[in-house]
């Protein structure tokens, strides 16, 4: 990817303290340095075909407001401000110019395949379809859009393993509603209709939305390090654009105790790009708990001990979020 920079050049503290002693003796006369001047950096992103717009998130090296112009001459894309919109499948450049810098990323337009393997709804005793029914059942009996906070996802947001939530947030409008097993792409599955399950969790907009997924997208499906991040990005995305008022609150795929090191390599390479993938986003939150557990907090080389779950619980404190009172 081609980047073009404007050279600064900035002069230390140190520097220009012993310049402007130097001038004293002989005289001459001192001038500020130059100005720092703007940069930023925007890495290649995906969008999906008939999914939201995926949104431009420039890392700038200033803090304040930067408006950044968007212009691309490829017919496989729309941009709007800052979102980009899949047409055709394939890849287009865009182009990005703020206060004189500029620079260029690529977007890689990809299709959704409902029939993927990886879209799949285990039954019997996973029984997730009849999970989630209950579980949207739960939500328009006892949730209030705008109002209360859902934490979703795999096991780790499944009542089962999170034996205590309802003890960790007692007289809080919070709702576990989890289901052991699931991947993201089970959640894209709940959320639109397409991939035939009615969307069941369709059409709830609560205030904040606790999200814990992607270890079965690596330990169960075996997916690569590229594909864990794309399905995840993708279904933050779709859960965005279907709930666009509601914050997301992602944790990131929690290790697991296991001879084989090359899992523990890749999930810190998944949750390292995630973190990246939150970074300017106001609607998403992204929590990396990986060192903050040890082994002592793991009790089937998997999941947490009830009483460890105050690590997500603080984290989430820490991060800022507000969950309203029943």
């Amino acid at each position: 990817m081609k980047k073009i920079r404007i050279l600064t050049f900035a002069v230390s503290a140190a520097i220009a303290a012993n310049v402007g002693a130097m001038c004293v003796l002989s005289g001459c006369e001192t001038t500020e340095p130059p100005p720092v001047q703007l940069t930023f950096e925007i890495p290649d992103i995906t969008a999906w075909i008939d999914y939201p717009p995926s949104e431009i998130s420039p890392v700038f090296n200033l803090e304040g407001e930067h408006t950044v112009a968007y212009t691309t001459n490829s017919d496989k894309i729309r941009i709007d401000g800052n979102k980009i919109t899949a047409l055709a499948e394939g890849e287009a450049v865009v182009f990005a110019e703020a206060e004189g810098y500029e620079t260029d990323f690529n977007v890689i337009c990809k299709p959704v395949n409902p029939a993927d393997a990886k879209y799949y709804m285990w039954g019997d005793g996973w029984d997730w379809e009849n999970k989630a029914i209950r579980g949207r059942a739960k939500y328009d009996k006892e949730g209030t859009d705008g109002k209360t906070t859902v934490f979703i996802g795999d096991s780790f947001n499944d009542l089962d393993f999170f034996s205590g939530f309802y003890s960790f947030y007692r007289g809080k409008d919070a709702l576990c509603l989890g289901i052991g097993g699931t991947t993201s792409n089970t959640w894209e599955m709940f959320l639109d209709a397409r991939f035939g399950y009615n969307a069941i969790f369709g059409g709830i907009q609560p205030k904040n939305a606790v999200i814990q997924l992607g270890n079965n997208n690596v330990y169960n499906d075996q997916c690569s390090l590229t594909e864990a991040v794309e399905d995840l990005q993708r279904f933050l995305t779709l859960m965005h654009g279907k709930m666009p008022d509601t914050k997301l609150w992602y944790f990131t795929v929690t290790p697991r105790i296991m001879s084989n090191t090359s899992y523990e390599t890749r999930v810190r390479s998944i949750n390292k790009a995630m973190v990246r993938f939150g970074t300017g986003k106001d609607w998403l939150t992204v929590l990396d708990v990986t060192d903050t557990i040890t082994a002592d907090d793991i009790k089937d080389n998997i999941h947490l001990y009830p009483e460890s779950y105050k690590i997500f619980v603080d984290a989430l404190d820490e991060a800022g979020i507000e969950i309203a009172d029943k």
